[in-house]
């Protein structure tokens, strides 16, 4: 079983998501963000059950979709980090 990390990009993005839902509904916000965050920890025990990353040729870098967002993670060794967290309809910038 793999551990899971978040990466600063990574919390910065769940920030970002809170901010933004608080807006019409703090509660939609906590639910939502929460929801991510159980769908990651999921990457545990199935680190593979993402696909690829488009914009990358590293098949470590892979991603899954939570309702209209990508989580972008990178299996290494005994650690599945997760990478950042982006509305699907932005491309993922590799640096």
């Amino acid at each position: 079983m793999a551990a899971i990390r978040w990466s600063q990009p990574a919390l910065d993005d769940l920030e970002d998501i809170t901010r933004y839902i608080s807006r019409d509904s703090p509660k939609n916000a906590e639910a939502f963000v929460n929801g991510i965050i159980e769908m990651a920890e999921h990457l545990a025990g199935s680190p593979m059950i993402g696909h690829r990353v488009l914009e990358s040729k590293d098949p470590n870098l892979r991603e899954f979709m939570y309702r209209k967002y990508r989580i972008i993670y990178q299996i290494s060794g005994e650690f599945v980090e997760i990478v950042r967290v982006i509305h699907g309809s932005r491309s993922f910038s590799i640096r």
